[in-house]
């Protein structure tokens, strides 16, 4: 999975990985790391100048993955960012 924002581009294997390293960069805490919740919550507060704001509510019911997901989705639907995730091979053939 791949996330490139503001001319970064972040890998990882998960949702978390990606925002750990955005949260790396974005130097909010340098003294340790946010909870994926708190994280979300103040960079969305960050964005609420380009994202509406029913948008900028978390949910403290999502999993720390779901929430990373659903971030990084609102970010790509809102062109603040674009989300590049491998197709799952499911098995089938190509098609030609």
């Amino acid at each position: 999975m791949r996330f490139i924002y503001e001319g970064r581009e972040y890998a990882g294997e998960n949702a978390v990985e990606i925002l750990r390293g955005m949260e790396g960069d974005a130097g909010l805490c340098p003294e340790g790391r946010f909870s994926v919740r708190k994280f979300v919550s103040r960079s969305l507060a960050s964005l609420s100048d380009r994202i509406h704001q029913r948008e900028l509510e978390t949910s403290d019911h999502l999993p720390d993955e779901t929430l990373a997901l659903s971030y990084l989705c609102l970010l790509d639907d809102y062109a603040v960012g674009r989300l590049d995730m491998p197709a799952k091979d499911n098995g089938a053939p190509e098609r030609e």
